[in-house]
């Protein structure tokens, strides 16, 4: 199955102002925009269907707590705009040492639209807690993303 991937405008922002070196309080870490380039390359490579792929917690967006005082709006919204989110390691990981693969948490969510098993389009970048879903406006755009001949991620129309 051919994966396709999209960003939008806004995330497209995040992406080219994101750090090239790994932070300056974690140096053994990879960079952001590292952390960007593999969350991409696992997706188009296999898909959502291997945890092991992701270290990183992946959840639907329609998960909200039910004692957050906006529960209905926020389900409704991400519901709307099949919203999911991805706990991409920025700045690191801070998990348990029992903590399996696939469930790791960090300060950080990638926030992307998941239309389908084969097509998402990332949108925002957001810390948490507490829970913040993306503004609509973040939706606007899209720009495909997608692997050269070499391998390499590049930008397709």
């Amino acid at each position: 199955m051919e994966r396709q991937l999209s960003v939008s405008f806004h995330f497209l922002k995040i992406y080219m102002n994101a750090s090239q070196t790994p932070p300056h309080f974690h140096p053994r870490e990879r960079s952001d925009k590292e952390k960007f380039n593999d969350f991409m390359e696992r997706y188009l490579t296999h898909g959502f269907g291997d945890a092991q792929h992701f270290p990183g917690r992946l959840k639907d967006s329609t998960d909200v707590d039910t004692n957050d005082r906006q529960f209905v709006s926020k389900v409704q919204f991400a519901r709307k705009h099949k919203l999911w989110h991805y706990h991409i390691g920025i700045p690191r990981y801070e998990c348990a040492e029992d903590s399996s693969r696939g469930d790791w948490l960090s300060a950080y969510l990638l926030n992307f639209q998941r239309f389908s098993d084969s097509y998402i389009k990332l949108v925002d970048l957001n810390s948490h807690p507490p829970f913040k879903l993306p503004d609509a406006k973040y939706f606007d755009g899209e720009v495909g993303v997608a692997r050269d001949r070499k391998g390499h991620l590049r930008v397709v129309k």
